[in-house]
């Protein structure tokens, strides 16, 4: 009876032993993976520097949170009301969430639908500038801009595992944002009539920047992964 007990148990070990190493490598997942966006730096409206983490308690869900900021804002207490001009300082900051389901796989390239929310801002600061409304040309002592934006989208995306712990990834979809921006400027003054012939650089048509509006929203990118913890 010993023996028949011991040789089941050594069965059951055994066969447990194989399963473990039977096991395909790309059945763990990444657990907690730091990125970096490049593309966000040749964005041509709002370049900025994006990094983010992602986290996944299981294998089939995950959860993505990017933040990104052109740093821009740190000048503006030393320098800003010194420029002169069209001379202006911008800063802005993107944050985004997403949440991700993952089509399950044994390959080293992984699928996945995400559902993302995201908010921006933008702040331009300016000095000595021109303005117009319709045809009036204005001349301004300071000038402020800020535009607000809040969006929701869905997206296709793919991970290449290119090593143990370097990954890049590429996503795109598409969605809707809402903008909504003010004007603020000081010290304004008429200074007459604007032509499309005047040579004068104007840093903004007053009417469209207080605008509130709804657009599509195109998400398209690339991230590259470094991996923290595996699971």
């Amino acid at each position: 009876m010993r023996s028949l007990h011991l040789l089941t148990l050594s069965s059951v070990l055994f066969l447990t032993l194989g399963i473990t190493f039977a096991q395909n490598p790309y059945d763990e997942y990444d657990r907690l993976t730091l990125k970096f966006t490049p593309s966000s730096l040749v964005t041509p409206f709002s370049p900025a520097w994006q990094f983010g983490v992602e986290y996944r308690p299981t294998k089939y869900f995950g959860i993505q949170t990017d933040i990104a900021t052109n740093l821009s804002g740190l000048r503006y207490l030393s320098k800003c009301w010194e420029c002169s001009g069209q001379k202006y300082y911008h800063t802005n900051f993107k944050w985004r969430q997403e949440f991700r389901w993952y089509i399950p796989t044994k390959s080293a390239v992984e699928w996945y639908f995400a559902q993302e929310i995201f908010a921006l801002t933008n702040n331009f600061r300016l000095r000595g500038g021109l303005s117009r409304q319709d045809s009036t040309l204005y001349r301004f002592d300071t000038a402020e801009y800020n535009r607000i934006g809040i969006g929701v989208a869905s997206k296709l995306g793919v991970i290449y595992k290119l090593s143990q712990r370097t990954r890049i990834e590429a996503f795109a979809g598409i969605g809707v944002r809402f903008n909504s921006a003010s004007v603020v400027i000081k010290n304004e003054k008429r200074i007459g009539r604007y032509t499309e012939s005047d040579s004068s650089p104007v840093a903004f048509d007053r009417d469209r920047p207080t605008a509130s509006e709804i657009l599509p929203h195109i998400s398209v990118g690339f991230r590259v992964g470094y991996v923290l913890l595996n699971h």
